[in-house]
């Protein structure tokens, strides 16, 4: 894993960025952030930007989530994503289109170490 990693947060809620970006960084206090309140400004930093993980909700605007995500496994299928919603039901359609992770309501509450985990694997 990368001493400072870099992470996109993709919410159309500010407070729930605010609180993606607290878990994360009580489990990774190094971590960068770039955080979106919309799909496409996100796609668009990464066309030039590297990040090392996406964390994402599902319901975004004008393009949900799990669009984003599959546009960005067009071109990337290993950057790790992980999908934090409290919509359940669409969990088998967000791993299909190449969520990474899709943390249950309890998981989330620990995201900063699912983020641990995923980035320190071989594959990240």
């Amino acid at each position: 894993m990368k001493d400072k990693p870099q992470i996109d947060i993709v919410d159309d809620d500010l407070d729930l960025r605010f609180i993606t970006r607290a878990m994360i960084t009580k489990a990774l206090p190094e971590t960068g952030f770039v955080e979106f309140d919309s799909a496409q400004p996100m796609l668009n930093h990464l066309r030039t930007h590297h990040v090392d993980a996406i964390v994402s909700d599902s319901q975004l605007g004008a393009m949900d989530g799990i669009a984003m995500i599959r546009v960005i496994r067009e071109t990337d299928s290993v950057t790790p994503i992980v999908m934090a919603s409290g919509r359940d039901d669409i969990r088998d359609q967000a791993l299909a289109a190449g969520v990474s992770v899709f943390p249950t309501f309890k998981e989330q509450r620990q995201l900063g170490e699912v983020l641990k985990r995923l980035l320190s694997s071989p594959a990240a």
